[in-house]
């Protein structure tokens, strides 16, 4: 279908399009005519191709035949897609009536064509790679075709061949007449089909007047987008609708978009300051800020690239060094850290700075803490401040919790921080901890948590431990300390909202003794850590079997790790090797107290 001339434009743009119907180069046509139609309505569109070419479009009935005013077919001999679009456009005045200007498939329109006629007398085009030398404008691979065919190569101009405007006149029939001679020529003679070099030397030996036009009528955006916001036209150098712009997302997503839905993408993309990928709303607003500063932060760059969560990443990555700094200097300053983050920040350096120390105090919000190994002091907040390790429902305001294994006291000033009213018991083997963590309770203002210097048992007697002065410290069969120990079922108050268990190997007995003496039934809830040795595995089974079986649900979480000791074997899977497992145990009762 051929539409009526429009007198704004007295001339009409042509593509030249070849290949098997299925490759990218009918979507990229597609896509740039459509932006001729967006940014010039009523400008005539020609699409030439080759026979085989236009029956391949025709058989796939190809939506760019839609957007044609004219759709013209030309004998072209046997050769590949790239050959037989050469051909033709090296051809081209011979083919198209009147005043054309050619365009490659991988252009976007943006603003007015209008002005070319008033622009060009005879023919006008655009510095290759808009330079503003010749050094800067010529390929190298296009200098050694000159030294090879022995064309001349006088230039004032470089001109790129993806866009030309011209004027139907005796001069710029002779200029196609000896483009397409030397093309021929030099394809035959070094193989290569590039029609550049063979155009330019075709405007020196024709003497056609060249108009250089500015570089806003072909911005070749391959090396820079620095002029893109200025241009008419972006030229691409796109050989398949590839590279990380908007044109080869636009091509993408051709293929699958109906005309009316592809438009409105298309606007967007031209309305753009520069060819981003990412047309959305907060990416046009990015891209608006990004043109007025005149360049891009590295979160931007990947967010109008469309590459969100790298943009994300980076971004709170840039955030957490602000952050950090900031901590650094409320630290130096000696303010009390305001929140667990920046507590946990502290408890990291504080790691890092010590080196091998040991013991010393951490100002935490509600007071000094002394600690025996800044290491374990970090875990333990990890796991009970950030993890939330020992946090349970309570179905009172003053749960009755039973803490066994308590270390320095930092699960203990956790319980009464979250359960301030609860009614705290602790037990402690190594009477050093004991000390520590019964300082520290009452340096943080819980002087009513009853702290009991004992081990938990299976029954009331003197047990030999080996003191590690950390939280490794365990009931043994032989050492020359010992310490008291107390049989935990007679221990247990009558009721038990929670029972923490973290006694470094002693749980099998502790538990087996407390499910024989029934004991259990007076706990609601239960969390204890378990260390599984391989050949404690058994013993698990047979433990969790007893909770079970008085009336507990249980529920667990393992890690492999090395800090319990190591087996004699490797075992055959990279995950495991030599380690052993450290098992979280959940138990807890759906039906109250028995």
């Amino acid at each position: 279908m051929r539409r009526a001339p429009n007198p704004e434009f007295p001339f009409r743009v042509v593509y030249v399009v070849t290949g098997d119907g299925y490759n990218a180069y009918g979507d990229m046509a597609l896509v740039s005519m459509l932006s001729v139609r967006i940014s010039n309505p009523g400008l005539g569109i020609v699409a030439v191709c080759d026979e085989k070419s236009a029956l391949a479009l025709r058989a796939n009935n190809h939506r760019l035949l839609d957007l044609c005013d004219e759709f013209l077919t030309v004998p072209s001999p046997k050769g590949t897609p790239t050959f037989c679009h050469r051909w033709i456009k090296t051809q081209l005045c011979r083919h198209v009536e009147g005043n054309v200007l050619y365009l490659d498939a991988d252009t976007l329109v943006r603003g007015s064509l209008a002005d070319l006629p008033h622009l060009v007398s005879e023919c006008g085009l655009v510095a290759n790679h808009n330079g503003k030398t010749i050094s800067e404008q010529i390929w190298t691979e296009d200098r050694q075709v000159f030294e090879t065919m022995g064309w001349p190569s006088n230039f004032q101009t470089y001109v790129n061949s993806g866009f030309f405007f011209i004027k139907r006149c005796p001069r710029v029939r002779e200029l196609f007449a000896a483009w397409h001679k030397l093309w021929l020529t030099g394809a035959s003679a070094t193989g290569r089909l590039r029609d550049q070099p063979s155009l330019n030397s075709a405007i020196l030996l024709s003497a056609v007047e060249l108009t250089v036009l500015p570089s806003t009528f072909n911005a070749q955006l391959a090396k820079s987008w620095n002029c893109s916001s200025q241009a008419v036209v972006w030229h691409f150098y796109a050989s398949e609708g590839d590279g990380g712009n908007s044109f080869g997302s636009l091509v993408k997503a051709a293929n699958n978009l109906s005309l009316s839905h592809l438009r409105p993408l298309i606007s967007r993309a031209v309305a753009m300051p520069a060819p981003w990928p990412n047309l959305g709303w907060f990416a046009r607003c990015l891209a608006a800020r990004v043109e007025l500063r005149g360049s891009a932060s590295r979160e931007e760059w990947l967010w109008l690239h469309g590459r969100r969560k790298d943009a994300l990443r980076f971004a709170l990555g840039r955030i957490t060094k602000l952050r950090s700094g900031y901590w650094r200097a409320r630290r130096i300053l000696g303010l009390s850290a305001r929140n667990d983050a920046e507590i946990l920040y502290r408890l990291r350096r504080q790691e890092t700075v010590l080196n091998g120390s040991k013991s010393g105090t951490f100002k935490f919000p509600w007071g000094d803490f002394e600690y025996v190994d800044p290491r374990q002091l970090r875990v333990q907040f990890e796991e009970i401040f950030i993890g939330r390790q020992y946090a349970f429902s309570a179905n009172r305001p003053d749960p009755v919790i039973i803490d066994c294994g308590a270390n320095v006291g930092l699960s203990a000033v956790w319980f009464k921080l979250n359960y301030p009213e609860c009614q705290l018991t602790v037990y402690e083997a190594d009477p050093d901890l004991a000390k520590i963590s019964e300082a520290n309770l009452k340096r943080a203002g819980f002087e009513d948590v009853s702290i009991r210097h004992e081990a938990v048992w299976v029954a009331n007697t003197s047990v030999a431990f080996c003191k590690a002065g950390n939280d490794s410290g365990k009931i043994v069969s032989e050492s020359s300390m010992s310490y008291p120990a107390v049989d935990l079922s007679e221990q247990l108050p009558n009721r038990v909202d929670l029972l923490k268990l973290d006694i470094e190997g002693a749980e099998f007995q502790v538990l087996d003794r407390l499910c024989e003496t029934q004991a259990i039934q007076r706990v609601q809830k239960l969390i204890c850590e378990f260390h599984v040795w391989r050949d404690k595995t058994d013993e698990l089974f047979a433990t969790l079997a007893r909770i079970r079986n008085n009336g507990m649900q249980i529920s667990m979480k393992a890690a492999v790790v090395p800090w319990i000791g190591l087996a004699t074997d490797e075992a055959p899977f990279e995950a495991i090797q030599r380690n052993h497992v450290l098992m979280e145990v959940f138990g807890w009762r759906t039906n109250g107290f028995t």
